[in-house]
């Protein structure tokens, strides 16, 4: 009689546990479907945020990948993309300083021509100097900086790429403006592609490496010469001497590299030059000399597509071409951005005009 009591709550128990894994399995297998939100102002504009795993997307388990995200964005069709990412960095140094998705996602709008706006906001401080970490605060900021950019976007179709932990408050957010909740109906097909196999964007290793030097380098030192934050503070954002963090970083590029768009650049980056991909142009580059990959795949690029368009060759030496680009230490000085010519190539300051 005992055995038989003891039994029956074990019994409830797990049931209750079991019906808890159908539900869980239910959630897992449709996650996407929580992390897309339709809104509409009362002049009939349409805003889709949409939340994004950062670099999780390349966990297979999470059953959400960069091909479904991109599916998504391109089946909602936005005339324009605001991204989680600093417009001042992105202003200052040219930099999209937002994860991995943010930056696939801006290297897909400059491919596709869709305009793309930055509405991330956070900051180094002695209170919060930890990189990247949702707030009320940073959340206010956030939707702030998407109702001032709303009002350049009368009448188009938005799309607010964030990370998943900032869709409901920034969701929410609008709501409270006035904004209407809309029904997505069947949005689960917004995940999924009947005719296009999925490849990264063509830029997207260019757009990541100025990420990985401005963490490495630029945002670190940024930090170190701010004499507002303790030495607690900056200890926590070392400049990377020995290039380990850069390095990190970089290995996200050969997995972009392996899937690249058709639109992708013709040239490849090996220890010992350049060299160009394409059967028609025979072009092999000496080995860089400095940190000037830059200008020497800008000079592969333009010798290359001269021949390509008129038949003739053409020498450029990328260091006489450097000269032309890259100011001497005197002007520098006078621009007062704190470059020199041994670190104004790491830092990625290109000047075309004074």
């Amino acid at each position: 009689m005992k055995r038989g009591k003891l039994l029956k709550p074990v019994k409830y128990i797990l049931i209750v546990l079991g019906v808890l894994c159908i539900l869980a399995l239910i959630v897992y297998a449709n996650i996407k479907s929580f992390t897309v939100k339709h809104v509409q102002t009362d002049q009939g504009q349409d805003i889709y945020l949409m939340g994004t795993f950062h670099k999780d997307h390349f966990v297979p388990l999470v059953n959400y990948s960069f091909a479904e995200m991109m599916n998504a964005i391109k089946n909602i069709n936005p005339d324009v993309i605001f991204i989680e990412a600093r417009e001042n960095y992105y202003e200052k140094y040219g930099v999209v300083d937002g994860p991995v998705d943010m930056c696939i996602t801006y290297s897909y709008c400059q491919e596709k021509g869709i305009p793309v706006e930055l509405v991330d906001y956070w900051e180094v401080t002695n209170d919060t100097y930890q990189q990247n970490t949702t707030t009320d605060d940073r959340d206010d900021h956030i939707h702030q900086n998407i109702m001032d950019k709303l009002e350049g976007y009368q009448g188009k179709k938005v799309l607010v790429v964030c990370g998943f932990g900032h869709l409901y408050p920034q969701f929410n957010r609008l709501i409270e403006e006035g904004f209407e909740k809309e029904r997505i109906p069947h949005v689960g097909r917004l995940f999924k592609s009947e005719t296009e196999d999925f490849a990264y964007p063509a830029s997207i290793c260019d757009v990541w490496e100025k990420r990985a030097l401005f963490y490495s380098k630029t945002y670190p030192e940024l930090i170190q010469v701010d004499d507002t934050l303790s030495d607690e503070v900056k200890a926590q954002w070392p400049v990377d001497e020995d290039d380990s963090y850069y390095n990190w970083q970089m290995e996200y590029c050969d997995i972009f590299k392996a899937n690249l768009s058709e639109t992708s650049q013709h040239y490849n980056h090996g220890d010992d030059g350049y060299y160009c991909l394409l059967d028609e142009v025979e072009y092999k580059l000496k080995p860089q000399v400095g940190d000037t990959c830059w200008m020497y795949s800008a000079v592969a690029t333009m010798v290359t597509t001269y021949e390509r368009k008129s038949g003739n060759t053409i020498d450029v030496d990328p260091i006489h071409a450097l000269d032309f680009v890259l100011p001497d230490e005197a002007t520098l000085s006078k621009l007062g951005l704190g470059f020199t010519p041994n670190n104004a190539c790491i830092k990625g300051l290109m000047i075309e005009e004074f």
